[in-house]
């Protein structure tokens, strides 16, 4: 996403400093004006004399001639409604401005056999320990890469989120001594996986 300065109008400078008062990342602040400038850029007069009908014209625009997907028009939306309600308060109720369902997909889950298969192909014994870790303990790839050594209780055999620190995740024996010898080994290669994924979720 381009930044906010390298398309500054008066409105996106305006926005934005609305936003950085608010405390806003700059990332949100890129997003959200980049969306209100496709939106300005349409309008054939002043955003300032913008109409809820614009809003919904507009709204058409991404989803019938851009066929955006649902994340973007989403995210449009909420850079509207900041718009409309922080920088240029309207009369007309924002809330107005409807948001899109996102469809819900099921996620594909690998049978304990594709797990296996997976494993067999990573070689790296320090590779294969993260990717045992995530599917033992069912981590996000958050709380994975921002995994550390005094998260990890041993005696008790339980993992205790470093982003979500209520979340505990019991921990197999078998998935402890792999985290060891990896400790041990450090990155050499071995042969073949030696880790159950059964046996590694017995205590989930």
């Amino acid at each position: 996403m381009t930044p906010w300065q390298e398309r500054a109008t008066p409105l996106i400078q305006r926005m934005a400093e609305d936003m950085n008062i608010r405390n806003l990342a700059q990332k949100t602040i890129d997003a959200y004006t980049y969306h209100v400038g496709r939106f300005a850029a349409r309008l054939e007069k002043p955003a300032e004399q913008a109409t809820a009908e614009d809003v919904r014209s507009f709204q058409l625009y991404l989803v019938e001639e851009k066929k955006v997907g649902w994340s973007t028009f989403n995210q449009a939306v909420c850079g509207l409604r900041f718009l409309f309600r922080v920088t240029l308060p309207r009369t007309w109720h924002v809330e107005l401005i409807p948001f899109g369902k996102r469809p819900k997909t099921l996620p594909q889950v690998l049978c304990a056999t594709q797990v296996e298969q997976l494993l067999s192909c990573v070689r790296s014994l320090k590779h294969r320990t993260v990717l045992l870790t995530l599917y033992a303990a069912g981590l996000r790839l958050g709380e994975a890469t921002s995994l550390q050594l005094p998260a990890i209780d041993s005696q008790r055999s339980y993992y205790t989120s470093t982003v979500a620190r209520d979340r505990r995740t019991a921990w197999s024996h078998s998935h402890r001594d792999c985290w060891r010898n990896s400790a041990r080994t450090g990155s050499r290669t071995v042969r073949r996986c030696t880790c159950s994924p059964a046996a590694l979720r017995t205590c989930r």
